[in-house]
């Protein structure tokens, strides 16, 4: 894992942290915070806070997402289908006969 990757993770986790429900904190993000939000979890391969994030952004905040935020958002849901289509390739095919 590369560092960008790692702080990519530590900002995800940050803002996750304090997205999700936590109203400790007098921070309210907007949406150019759940484009970075989005954009650093597709990155950094965290694809279960993205979607999560997705959701907080609409239900708990009440924002509308834009055009960037559903970029993001079909981005993170591609990627298992990446993943899937990358160990196909690297496997013998004997694995996937049946």
């Amino acid at each position: 894992m590369s560092k960008s990757n790692d702080i990519n993770s530590e900002n995800v986790n940050l803002v996750y942290k304090e997205t999700s429900g936590n109203r400790k904190t007098c921070i309210i993000p907007d949406d150019i915070t759940f484009i970075r939000v989005l954009s650093a979890s597709m990155h950094a391969g965290m694809l279960k806070e993205g979607l999560i994030s997705f959701e907080l952004m609409q239900k708990l905040y009440k924002l509308e997402p834009k055009v960037q935020h559903y970029h993001y958002a079909w981005w993170i849901y591609a990627q298992p289908s990446r993943t899937c289509r990358k160990s196909r390739e690297t496997h013998p095919k004997d694995a996937y006969s049946t």
